[in-house]
């Protein structure tokens, strides 16, 4: 039963790495929008948008390829993990700060579709898909209490979005509220 879940995350590890390598063209091939998004997210970036365009959209097409690539893609995983983990960071520091009238410059997602605490939890669980695949080709993840954690853990994850989302939701209503 546990091959079967091996061949999943694998197969996940490679649709992460065919999405880094679509989500980096597409970034390249719109460049001044993915600029403006830059720009946006108010992070310091402003001034050198245009390079920071090209750096991001080379380095996801550079982990795409290591993915696919068999001898480098724990490395590659690693890779998408780190970057992953950086976009989840600008995504949350400008939730806190309120600032959720920006496009995400997510993948594929349309110019007009907002950051949300879901980009920042989707971040999350394709970390730990990442992970889970390193894990796996390591030969780590072998017994069924390894899964079973990984399954609490999914979860909990997936339990502390939603409670997440709702008091965000329920804090935007208040604000309404009041006015």
């Amino acid at each position: 039963m546990v091959q079967y879940f091996d061949i999943a995350l694998i197969v996940l590890g490679t649709a992460l790495g065919f999405y880094f390598i679509f989500s980096g063209l597409h970034k390249l091939l719109d460049r001044d929008a993915f600029a403006r998004i830059l720009v946006d997210y108010n992070l310091g970036l402003s001034r050198h948008a245009d390079a920071f365009t090209i750096i991001f959209s080379t380095l996801e097409i550079s982990i795409g390829l290591l993915i696919l690539l068999p001898m480098a893609r724990d490395v590659g995983l690693c890779c998408a993990s780190l970057l992953l983990a950086g976009y989840a960071v600008a995504i949350l520091i400008n939730l806190l700060r309120g600032n959720t009238d920006i496009a995400c410059g997510c993948g594929f997602s349309k110019s007009d579709q907002n950051i949300s605490v879901i980009h920042f939890f989707r971040n999350g669980l394709l970390i730990i898909t990442a992970m889970l695949s390193v894990m796996v080709d390591q030969g780590l993840m072998s017994s069924p209490t390894d899964w079973a954690w990984m399954y609490v853990s999914a979860i909990g994850l997936l339990l502390s979005m939603l409670i997440f989302s709702q008091a965000m939701h329920n804090t935007r209503n208040l604000k309404l509220l009041r006015g």
